[in-house]
């Protein structure tokens, strides 16, 4: 299933590249060493690997500016 490719963020046209939801990706890609038991478990996943990463960074920055935003009050 192919998706529309005038829905796709400018810069994954020229490679081709898909992501769920409209926000862009980075130009920069984020290069990490893991811990070998994490990429243990992380390879199995294959191509919804990245898409893991990218939602478990998310969820620990909400929970990191959640955080700051409380000890402000």
């Amino acid at each position: 299933m192919s998706r529309d490719p005038e829905r796709q963020p400018e810069q994954l046209r020229e490679f081709n590249f898909t992501v769920k939801g409209d926000e862009p990706l980075s130009s920069k890609p984020a290069s990490v060493r893991l811990y070998q038991s994490d990429d243990d478990e992380l390879r199995p996943l294959g191509k919804q690997m990245a898409e893991f990463i990218r939602d478990a960074v998310r969820e620990k920055l909400d929970r990191q500016r959640e955080g700051h935003a409380a000890r402000k009050r």
